[in-house]
């Protein structure tokens, strides 16, 4: 996909609940498939490895990651069209998380 701003290519849906990549254009799955993608019987299409958690490696390199250190006072912002989101542990004991969409 293309940023819908900048017009720079980029990875969307890459999350664990996408379970099939068609061609943009291509009829939406049926209900059918979309049942066999729920539950505790969920399955992931070939499609998702072969589009999307191929380029994983690429997507994750060192250039491509940012890692936060938080610090008091701190605001992180960022665009969830072209963003993977991986948190890290956090101490919900110490801490209060406020989250803003």
């Amino acid at each position: 996909l293309e940023h819908p701003r900048t017009g720079k290519k980029s990875l969307y849906g890459m999350n664990r609940g996408v379970f099939l990549v068609q061609p943009l254009g291509s009829a939406a799955p049926g209900s059918e498939l979309l049942r066999r993608a729920e539950g505790s019987e969920a399955f992931e299409d070939a499609s998702v490895v072969k589009e999307l958690r191929s380029l994983l490696p690429h997507a994750t390199r060192p250039e491509f990651v940012v890692r936060w250190e938080w610090a008091a006072g701190d605001l992180v912002v960022w665009d969830n069209r072209c963003t993977m989101h991986c948190p890290t542990g956090f101490d919900h004991d110490r801490h209060t998380r406020e989250i803003g969409r």
